[in-house]
């Protein structure tokens, strides 16, 4: 039975000895999500490329980000690999498998694309495939993001539904708890998504976290997310409860209900469809530090607040914990000036606060109207 607690590791690369460290890592991530072990290899195999560019081409602050997600029923491998530079010229060459430079910088890249589930990759000396700019939140010259999913049509669904999900959580304890979660469920119509974050550390905050979700998902997707809030007040009554948001997109009208508690930060981007006589389509930027303070489990309400948002051909959605570091809405701005992948924008964005005193967990959601 895979393990289902999310694992996260961040290797520097300066030499031998840190790539295989990173290439034992991914092998052991990989079998404790339940993957083949074919596919096991293929991780190891994976990061040892990404690893051997960091060594050979002496990349500035280079690093492999490992981490194991669950946002859906399905487990997968997440490997990064981020530095400062110098970068790959032709992003292009590389992963076709022809050398970028007269060094071979980005060799490697056909293979990792070849056994990845899904690849994408950026970097600021390319200008077709550029990287987020804000040096205030993404130092990054070059991100490159590999995935593997125990069952590899799990994401097929949402990309048929115009959509697209990347998470990252980063325990603050190495014993193996999480109190943070991501989950996300759709039908040909729907897709509702939930944050939730345990209050407290460790196993107390996993399972209460684990309980609210499963309660969630005994709900039919059409719910509207407000009345699912309050229903699931008297389930976590003996816990200390947890911060949570709820959102239910609408695939067919366009249209996002949201709705939560707690110190769960979020920040949409709407993009309207166009209206009457409107020559483009309007665009809509909104910062949610707190949708409602609290803890739910401590506060009851007649009514839980819900925000509703309708006649939508876009939406984006960067939702975070409170351990991770406060994203400014005015620097997302800055730096979401094209439609970035959610892997690249995520692993761009990651950043668990400096002094960390609980989980981080960082999720960005993407939705195209079809």
């Amino acid at each position: 039975m895979p393990n289902k607690t999310p694992r996260f590791k961040e290797i520097e690369i300066r030499n031998l000895a840190d790539a295989l460290l990173a290439r034992h890592i991914a092998g052991t991530m990989a079998q404790e999500i339940g993957l083949s072990p074919q596919r096991q290899e293929d991780a190891r195999l994976i990061t040892s490329e990404l690893a051997k560019n960091h060594i050979v081409h002496h990349t500035k602050g280079g690093v492999i980000r490992l981490w194991t997600s669950y946002c859906t029923h399905e487990g997968s491998l997440n490997i990064a690999s981020l530095d400062w530079g110098p970068g790959i010229a032709d992003v292009d060459a590389a992963v076709s498998g022809q050398a970028t430079t007269d060094t071979g910088l980005g060799a490697g890249l056909g293979t990792v694309k070849r056994l990845s589930d899904s690849m994408d990759i950026c970097s600021k000396s390319c200008p077709r495939h550029p990287c987020p700019s804000c040096p205030d939140l993404s130092p990054y010259v070059t991100i490159i993001s590999s995935t593997l999913w125990r069952d590899p049509s799990t994401p097929d669904m949402l990309r048929s539904m115009g959509a697209e999900l990347w998470c990252c959580s980063q325990p603050i304890f190495q014993d193996g708890y999480c109190g943070d979660m991501i989950n996300i469920q759709q039908d040909q119509r729907y897709i509702r998504i939930v944050v939730a974050d345990g209050a407290g550390h460790g196993k107390e905050a996993q399972q209460v976290s684990i309980a609210a979700v499963n309660q969630i998902k005994k709900w039919e997707l059409l719910w509207p997310v407000d009345s699912i809030l309050k229903a699931l007040v008297p389930e976590i009554l003996d816990t200390r409860g947890l911060a949570i948001v709820l959102m239910l997109i609408d695939v067919h009208e366009g249209s996002l209900q949201i709705t939560g508690i707690g110190n769960i930060k979020v920040l949409l981007r709407l993009i309207f469809k166009k209206q009457g006589c409107e020559t483009s389509p309007r665009e809509c930027w909104i910062d949610v530090p707190k949708i409602q303070k609290g803890v739910l489990g401590e506060c009851r309400w007649a009514n839980p607040p819900r925000f509703d948002y309708t006649k939508l051909s876009q939406i984006m959605a960067i939702v975070h914990t409170d351990g991770h570091q406060d994203l400014d809405c005015r620097l997302i701005k800055q730096v979401v000036t094209c439609p970035w992948p959610s892997s690249i924008l995520g692993n761009a964005l990651f950043h668990p606060a400096s002094d960390p005193n609980d989980d981080a967990t960082l999720m960005v959601f993407r939705w195209n109207q079809r």
